[in-house]
């Protein structure tokens, strides 16, 4: 991805590539741009990612609705 993500922005559903190589999906939004809710494509469990830990879009980023 090229440029800044903007957190703020980020809708539920969407995908994200962590720096760490993993991807996860956003559950909740804050809309403080420094957190979001994410779990793992297969998992239920939800956990607070840090904006700082997010490398971009995940290539199948699409936002449901």
């Amino acid at each position: 991805m090229s440029g800044t993500l903007n957190l703020v922005e980020v809708a539920p559903g969407t995908a994200l590539t962590l720096r760490d190589g993993r991807t996860v999906i956003v559950t909740d939004n804050p809309g403080d741009g420094m957190w979001v809710f994410c779990r793992d494509p297969d998992g239920t469990d939800e956990s607070p990612v840090y904006a700082g830990e997010v490398a971009g879009l995940a290539d199948t980023a699409k936002p449901q609705g």
